[in-house]
């Protein structure tokens, strides 16, 4: 007896290969058995990088997450410098990642529904320049760096200039700035450590 196959793993992998075949046209550098469960939105700026190592799930379909997707996952490199590298198994459900210098998630994280991940402000802090100027100049220290095993919880936001340790758990809704130590529990707006 020949085993079923569902129809939204036919999805799944018809996304995969088209996926594969046109981010890799556009730049984007995949590792094996990466999995697209519903289209991503990927836009990447002329001369940046977009890596995704093997396993990773970008999860997309509005179905595919019990909470339900309100949006595709966002992957945006903002300047010719920028960087997004997603490490082996990482999951995302339907998150924004958007990168002017480099953000870095470790293996086997897994990013809650609706998460916001940015090294920029995007906007200049004086008024006059708010409206119509270029992003603001980008630090070595605005870069955000998830290590290994986090747990991201559903819409959290995470700031320019995070760094949060492998292991470490953060609480839905928070909003993370600064350094989350390795293997602690977090949350809240600010942060705190909860365990």
């Amino acid at each position: 007896m020949t085993p079923r196959i569902s129809v939204r793993r036919l999805r799944t992998v018809a996304c995969t290969l088209a996926g594969r075949a046109v981010l890799g046209r556009r730049g984007v550098s995949m590792g094996a058995a990466v999995r697209l469960v519903g289209w991503p939105s990927i836009r990447l700026h002329a001369g940046s990088v977009i890596t995704i190592d093997a396993r990773a799930a970008l999860v997309s379909a509005r179905t595919a997450n019990p909470l339900y997707l309100d949006q595709p996952v966002h992957l945006r490199t903002l300047t010719p410098t920028a960087e997004i590298h997603i490490g082996p198994d990482v999951g995302l459900s339907g998150s924004t990642i958007a990168s002017a210098r480099r953000v870095e998630i470790g293996a086997r994280t897994m990013v809650g529904r609706g998460c916001l991940i940015m090294d920029t402000n995007f906007h200049p802090l004086t008024p006059e320049a708010r409206r119509y100027a270029p992003l603001p100049e980008t630090r070595a220290e605005d870069e955000v760096v998830i290590g290994a095993d986090v747990f991201i919880g559903a819409r959290v936001i995470v700031l320019p200039g995070a760094r949060v340790g492998d292991r470490a758990i953060i609480g839905a809704g928070s909003v993370i700035r600064g350094t989350v130590p390795a293997d602690s529990v977090v949350a809240g707006n600010p942060w705190v450590r909860i365990k």
